[in-house]
Parts: C-alpha cells; sequence; structure tokens
C-alpha cells in the first residue's frame, strides 16, 4: 500500500500534536505502508517521520531539486536532510517556475499512489500547486482522501465524487 500526502506548511491555529497523533494512526492501522512526500516543512515531514517510524518506508518526491533545500534553514534543514536520508528512494521533478514543480510535485504523489492523506483547512487552492489543487487532481483520478482538518481537529474520508 502506498499513502501520499498534501498539506499546509505553515497555518495559524493548526494543531501540529494532534496532526501527528491522526497521521501515526493511519500507518499503524496499515501495517507495511510506503509514504510519499515532498518533505515540505509541517504536514510532509510529520507524515514522513510516521511513514520511516510506523510504515515500510518513505519516498521522497523532490520539487525543483536544484533549489529546493535552499528553503530550509537552521533545525528545518537539519530535520529536511535527515529525513530525505532515511527515505528509501528520492523522486526528483522539475518544471518551469517553483510553484509548477510544487504542481508536477503533487500530480506526480498522486499518480503514485492507492490513497492520499490530505493536511487541509478545506479552502480552494490558494495558488498553484496548493493543497486545494491536489485535492482537486486526487478527486479527479478518482484517489480516496483521508482529509485531517488540523484547524477543526476532525477526520473526514471522501473519494471522487464525494
Amino acid at each position: 500500500m502506498k499513502i501520499g500526502v498534501s498539506g499546509h506548511r505553515e497555518r495559524d491555529g493548526a494543531d501540529w500534536a494532534w496532526t501527528r497523533d491522526e497521521i501515526t494512526k493511519i500507518f499503524l492501522g496499515k501495517p507495511g505502508a510506503i509514504g510519499w512526500s515532498c518533505l515540505a516543512i509541517g504536514a510532509d515531514q510529520i507524515f514522513a517521520e510516521a511513514a520511516i517510524s510506523f510504515g515500510a518506508g518513505h519516498v521522497a518526491v523532490i520539487p525543483s531539486p536544484k533549489t529546493y533545500r535552499d528553503e530550509f534553514e537552521g533545525q528545518d534543514a537539519l530535520r529536511y536532510d535527515a529525513l530525505l536520508t532515511r527515505s528509501r528512494r528520492t523522486v526528483k521533478v522539475n518544471a518551469r517556475t517553483r510553484e509548477a514543480a510544487f504542481r508536477v510535485a503533487g500530480e506526480k504523489i498522486v499518480k503514485s499512489v492507492d490513497e492520499m492523506v490530505v493536511v487541509w483547512d478545506g479552502d480552494g487552492a490558494r495558488r498553484e500547486g496548493g493543497t486545494g489543487e491536489v485535492v482537486d487532481f486526487a478527486r479527479a483520478r478518482g484517489v480516496p482522501c483521508t482529509w485531517l482538518d488540523p484547524i477543526e481537529k476532525m477526520v473526514r474520508t471522501f473519494g471522487p465524487t464525494s
């Protein structure tokens, strides 16, 4: 089983401890699952840590590999490096712009997995490659999603038409 993630990097009011607990429950309920993420700060890194600890491993999908590492500083950079090193595999994607690279990476994850976890406030896409856009893409492809709302602390599931 392959599970992907898309989610907020930072979000006022998000309960990251609750998010970590819910993602851990997902991996504990699916022994041997392999996680796929971009290792972004926030939801992606929490997800990758759970996949590595409780699943069969993690695949890192890296948008704009030549510049992506530059987005991390200090402790965030150390955490990114550690997770990248512990990932089973790395998939690199490129695009003309940073935003397009995030869109391509999100699409690559959706196309590669059996289901998605979305850590999302439920708002529509704010930018190219954002979580709202990835959710729309997953729905269009018929990929089931577990939606974790870190603001309301609610878990929902939906398929392509719900």
